[in-house]
């Protein structure tokens, strides 16, 4: 099986376009990102899986998200202790941190609502 791992996109459409010109080239079996959400889905053909993310997810549920790949593709999340993880966050002496902890840790965002924001900006409006 042949897998393209692409990560860190952020919002560079010329990039990413580069990149699928490329795997036009040299085709893959699944191609597997690391994004805000997980997703599971079939896009031209090939298995597009997004992880998901470990510290800062758009899942609604503050939870570590990843995806455990073998002969089949599991999506995973997995608990932790938000209060710790607040605390260390906290004992940084990040400058950010109270939005950062606000935004996506004690009150997460509602995962619609991030997708409708990042599909305006991508329109342009």
């Amino acid at each position: 099986m042949r897998v393209a791992a692409l990560y860190d996109i952020h919002a560079n459409p010329v990039a990413l376009r580069a990149v699928l010109a490329e795997l036009e080239q040299e085709p893959v079996d699944l191609i597997v990102v690391g994004g805000d959400a997980q997703s599971d889905r079939v896009l031209g053909g090939v298995r597009v899986v997004n992880a998901g993310s470990v510290g800062m997810p758009f899942e609604g549920r503050p939870s570590a998200y990843w995806a455990l790949l073998g002969p089949d593709v599991r999506l995973r999340r997995t608990d932790y202790d938000i209060r710790a993880a607040e605390a260390e966050l906290r004992g940084g002496g990040w400058p950010g941190v109270d939005d950062f902890l606000r935004n996506s840790l004690l009150e997460p965002a509602d995962p619609l609502q991030i997708a409708e924001s990042l599909e305006r900006q991508a329109e342009g409006v």
